[in-house]
C-alpha cells in the first residue's frame, strides 16, 4: 500500500514602505497566491495588509528629553491565508476496486470523495494597535498589542443526506473570532559595565478569547452523535457564540447525603438523579483569564543566574484523574484509598464522592470542575565562566 499526493502553489508579492521626517510613516503590502489544494473556481486568493505609525519621540516636543527615548504609535490591517489542508480536499475522488471482479456487471471504481469545486482559502482579518515605549536611557522598556483577529471561510465539514452517497463534504462556512491584548515590560534594574554588573527582570501579560461565531450542521451532527457516547470525559461541543475550550458538564449539587446518588439540575431548574446530556452547560473555559511568564537575568563578574516562569490565572479544568482513579474504580479491585475512605457508604455520609456500590460510569459533571491557576519555574541555571587560556 502506499499514498501519493501533489499539490502546488504560486504567488506573487508586492511591498511600499514610506516614511516622512522619520516620524510617521506607513507600509502596505500585498500578494496573491494560488494553490491547487482548493477547487478550479477559487484557487486564487488576495492577500494584503495595511499599516501606519506615529514616532512620537521624534516630535520637537519630545526629541530631547531625557526620560523618553522612544514612544511609537501603530495601528495595523490586513488579511492572511492558509493552505495546510489536504491536498484533495476540493477533488472528486474514486477508488479503485481491487479485489472484486468487474467484468460484468459490477463497476471497476466507486466514489470515495464528493468534490467542491467553489472550495476557497481560509482567510483571518487582523486588526491590531499598539504602542513601544522606552525610558531612562533605555533601561525600562515596554510594548502593548490590543487585537481582533476574525478567521472567515473557515474549511468545516457539511451534511449530506444519505441517499447522496455521501455523509459529507468540504465547504467553507466555519468562522472563528480570537480577541485579546499582550504586553511586556522589562527593565535593566543594575548595569555597570566596569564591574560586569547586570542585573535584569522582565515580564509579559496575555489574554485572548476564542469565540465560534458560526458553525455547520455537520458539527450540530457532530454534538448528537458525541452527547449519545456514554463516556467520563467532558466532550468537546461546538456551539456558537461559546468559546472553543469551554467544558461542557450537566450542573451538580453534589451527593445526596440520604441515599448517595448524585443530584442533577436540570435546564428547567429541577432536581433530578438523572444525566441528562441535554441538560449541559458551560461550567468552566480552558481558556485563562490571564497568561504569561517572567524572570530575571543576574550577572556578576563570571557568574550568571538566569530563572524563568510560566503563570496562568482563571482557566478551569476537568479533574479526569480523581473521576477515572476514585469515583470510576472497581472497588472489587486495588485502587486508590479515597475509593473505601472517602466514598458515600451509608446514610447520613457526607461525601464528595457518589455511592461505593454504583459502578456506573460517572459522566461530565460540575463536581470535578477545578480552578486551573499556577506558576511553574520551567528554567533556572547558574553558570560560571572560566578564563580562557590564551
Amino acid at each position: 500500500g502506499g499514498s501519493d499526493d501533489i499539490s502546488r502553489m504560486i504567488g506573487v508579492l508586492g511591498a511600499v514602505n514610506y516614511t516622512w521626517k522619520n516620524r510617521y510613516f506607513t507600509d502596505i503590502s500585498g500578494r496573491l497566491d494560488g494553490s491547487s489544494k482548493f477547487g478550479g473556481n477559487n484557487r486564487w486568493a488576495k492577500l494584503w495588509s495595511v499599516g501606519i505609525g506615529w514616532n512620537a519621540h521624534e516630535e520637537d516636543f519630545l526629541k530631547d528629553s531625557k526620560l523618553i527615548n522612544l514612544l511609537r504609535f501603530r495601528a495595523s490591517t490586513g488579511f492572511t491565508g492558509s493552505q495546510n489542508y489536504n491536498p484533495n480536499q476540493a477533488l472528486t475522488m474514486f477508488d479503485y476496486i481491487r479485489g472484486d471482479f468487474y467484468f460484468w456487471s459490477l463497476p471497476g471504481a466507486a466514489l470515495k470523495a464528493m468534490g467542491n469545486e467553489n472550495l476557497k482559502w481560509q482567510r483571518t482579518r487582523k486588526h491590531n494597535i499598539g504602542v513601544d515605549l522606552q525610558l531612562f536611557n533605555k533601561r525600562v522598556s515596554a510594548s502593548g498589542n490590543f487585537y481582533i483577529d476574525d478567521s472567515m471561510d473557515a474549511l468545516t465539514q457539511v451534511s449530506l443526506p444519505p441517499s447522496l452517497g455521501f455523509n459529507s463534504y468540504t465547504e467553507n462556512l466555519g468562522q472563528v473570532r480570537n480577541r485579546g491584548y499582550e504586553f511586556n515590560f522589562s527593565v535593566i534594574a543594575i548595569s555597570r559595565p566596569q564591574e560586569n554588573f547586570y542585573w535584569t527582570l522582565f515580564v509579559n501579560a496575555a489574554h485572548n478569547k476564542n469565540t465560534l461565531m458560526k458553525i455547520s450542521n455537520f458539527l450540530d451532527a457532530w454534538n448528537a452523535e458525541q452527547d449519545a457516547q456514554v463516556s467520563s470525559n467532558p466532550k468537546v461541543r461546538f456551539e456558537e457564540g461559546q468559546d472553543m475550550n469551554a467544558i461542557w458538564v450537566v450542573p451538580s449539587l453534589g451527593i445526596d447525603p440520604a441515599t448517595g446518588q448524585e443530584i442533577f439540575l436540570t435546564k428547567d431548574g429541577e432536581f433530578t438523579n438523572v444525566w441528562n446530556p441535554e441538560d449541559q452547560v458551560v461550567a468552566g473555559t480552558k481558556t485563562p483569564d490571564l497568561f504569561g511568564s517572567f524572570g530575571t537575568q543576574l550577572t556578576l563578574n563570571k557568574w550568571q543566574l538566569n530563572v524563568y516562569m510560566l503563570y496562568s490565572y482563571g482557566g478551569e479544568t476537568y479533574n479526569q484523574t480523581l473521576v477515572n482513579r476514585v469515583e470510576n474504580a472497581n472497588p472489587n479491585f486495588n485502587v486508590d484509598s479515597r475509593v473505601f475512605m472517602d466514598r458515600w457508604r451509608e446514610p447520613g455520609d457526607v461525601s464528595h464522592f457518589k455511592n461505593i456500590t454504583n459502578l456506573a460510569t460517572t459522566q461530565p459533571t460540575s463536581r470535578f470542575i477545578e480552578d486551573n491557576n499556577y506558576l511553574r519555574m520551567t528554567s533556572f541555571s547558574l553558570q560560571y565562566e572560566f578564563d580562557r587560556s590564551q
